[in-house]
């Protein structure tokens, strides 16, 4: 057990911008970590998101980047000491293109690529993603969504095998006053 008392001033920094065609936000937290006693030293940490959408073609292509920043343990089984503290990023960029089938329905088709990057665990990664969902609108209150998703990842870590799956899914909406299900 160590007894420490530890200050954490912060800010947060929230920008939200919706033109015409761009829609970009960004939501970060900086926290500075001040220890009282010398068992580990003072740090600091960014964590958040970021999105830029640019509507090429509104309502038919999109283009969009992101980026997440998080702070996990690089051991699950030790506590949120700073020595088991990393910071991960990842940074998501592709399209998405809408055709509209029928008057209430659309096929969407999607490509992205994602690069991973630990600051400490082995955990780097480049990742592709395509996907074509077929959103079925039944009614004013009602949302099916089809999809089917190839994903392709290369983890850089040589001792890790890479992962090539496709996963499906069919996702019902059901859209009230407040509720979402």
């Amino acid at each position: 057990a160590v007894d420490e008392i530890m200050y954490q001033p912060g800010a947060t920094i929230l920008v939200e911008h919706q033109g015409n065609s761009v829609i970009a936000s960004a939501n970060y937290d900086y926290e500075r970590r001040i220890r009282t006693k010398d068992y580990y030293d003072d740090s600091s940490a960014l964590i958040g998101r970021s999105e830029l959408t640019w509507q090429a073609l509104p309502g038919r292509m999109d283009f969009t980047v992101s980026n997440t920043r998080t702070e996990s343990t690089v051991d699950r089984r030790l506590g949120p000491v700073q020595s088991n503290l990393q910071t991960t990023d990842s940074t998501r960029a592709g399209s998405t293109l809408r055709f509209r089938v029928r008057q209430n329905d659309e096929l969407q088709l999607q490509y992205f690529h994602t690069l991973t990057r630990a600051q400490v665990g082995a955990t780097d990664s480049n990742r592709d993603t395509l996907s074509a969902s077929y959103v079925l609108n039944t009614g004013p209150k009602d949302r099916f969504t089809f999809n089917v998703t190839d994903n392709r990842v290369d983890f850089q870590e040589s001792g890790a095998p890479d992962l090539n799956a496709v996963t499906s899914s069919v996702r019902w909406n059901r859209f009230g006053p407040a509720t979402e299900l």
